[in-house]
Order: C-alpha cells, then sequence, then structure tokens
C-alpha cells in the first residue's frame, strides 16, 4: 500500500492493526511519501492500494477512471495553536488588531497547503506566515512548543484536542472538509489484497 505520510500515521495503522485481528495471516507493506510518489506507484503496479485525501477543489494528480475507489472517512483541516500561548496572546482569527498570529504553513506544492490555499482567503486573516513545511508531524510539533498556529487534519491532533492541550482557534467556517480514500485496481487483487480491501 501507499499513503501520505499523515494518513499512514493517523489513521492507517490503526486501520492495519483492526483488519490482522481478523486476518491474523495478513502481511503488510506501506510506503508513506508525498502525493506524487504514492499516485507513481499505484499507476506502475507497485502497489496494490492508495490511500490520500480528497477535496472538492484538490484531487490526486492521477485519472482515477481505471481505479475503484473506496471513501473511507470524513476529516476536518481546523485552525488550531497551543492553549497556553493563543490564551496568552490572544490568538484568534477572528480578530483583526494587534500583532499578526504566527502562521505555520504547509508548502503550498503539497495537497494540504492546495486544499487551504482553494478553501480559505488567506490574505484577509491577520496572520504573518513563519514556518513552511511538508510534513504535518513537524508542524504539529511546533505547535505544540506554542510557536504559531497552523491548519491540522482533526485525525493528526484528536488526542491534543482531547487533552486541551491545542485548541481550534476559528469558528466552523474556517474548517476544510476532506475525505480519506482508497484507489485501487481489484482486477490484479491476490487474495490478500482482495480481503484488505473488502475489509477497509
Amino acid at each position: 500500500m501507499s499513503a501520505l505520510h499523515t494518513i499512514s500515521m493517523n489513521y492507517l495503522a490503526h486501520q492495519i492493526e483492526r483488519i490482522q485481528k481478523e486476518i491474523p495471516e495478513l502481511r503488510t507493506r506501506v510506503i508513506s511519501d508525498s502525493l506524487s510518489t504514492c499516485c507513481e506507484l499505484l499507476l506502475e503496479g507497485a502497489v496494490d492500494i492508495m490511500l490520500v485525501y480528497y477535496h472538492q477543489s484538490v484531487s490526486p494528480k492521477i485519472d482515477d477512471t481505471g481505479f475503484e475507489r473506496k471513501d473511507l472517512l470524513s476529516d476536518l483541516l481546523i485552525p488550531v495553536a497551543a492553549r497556553d500561548a493563543a490564551e496568552a496572546r490572544g490568538w484568534h482569527l477572528s480578530n483583526s488588531g494587534g500583532p499578526p498570529i504566527p502562521y505555520l504553513a504547509y508548502e503550498q506544492s503539497s495537497f494540504l497547503g492546495q486544499a487551504v490555499e482553494h478553501s480559505i482567503s488567506i490574505e484577509t486573516l491577520n496572520i504573518e506566515t513563519i514556518y513552511i513545511d511538508g510534513l504535518v508531524e513537524t508542524i504539529r510539533r511546533r505547535l505544540l512548543q506554542g510557536s504559531g498556529f497552523a491548519w491540522m487534519p482533526q485525525t493528526a491532533v484528536e488526542t491534543e484536542l482531547e487533552n486541551g492541550s491545542l485548541i481550534a482557534i476559528g469558528d466552523q467556517s474556517l474548517n476544510v472538509s476532506l475525505t480519506i480514500s482508497a484507489l485501487a485496481n481489484p482486477t490484479y487483487f491476490d487474495d490478500s489484497a482482495r480481503k484488505m480491501w473488502s475489509l477497509l
């Protein structure tokens, strides 16, 4: 299987654990990489299944007419920051005055970067980009240090939102809807891949 880094870490690992209990003999190899590499691996037949995000304005750069698609989970990109830093500095995206809120952004070429760009009028917000990275996990670590705010997949920060170490700093209109989807061509499946696909 190929999967985007954040899906592999925050979604797929739990699913494989669940499926392994139902099919103890299952052996899985996951290649976590960028969207372009994940698509290449699927097109070349190097993997059986690919897990990616879909968004209404940004889709994987792949002709998916030859593949079956399964939508697995609805996710949200939520603007969040460390509670202590946000409360101490009055960070909220509805505030138009005062110092700009430091923004930890995704690479514009990344899927999540494009999803934010196509969904949010960034230029209307009182924010300043101080850091750009392609990896959700790296940005999450900076968030927890109180460095600024970022749009994070809900699946990647569920624990932090539940324990209160991260909080949303925008209203729901600033959330971005995503879908975690799987693509595959079941025609070429062996028995193991067919079982895996049926249980995803």
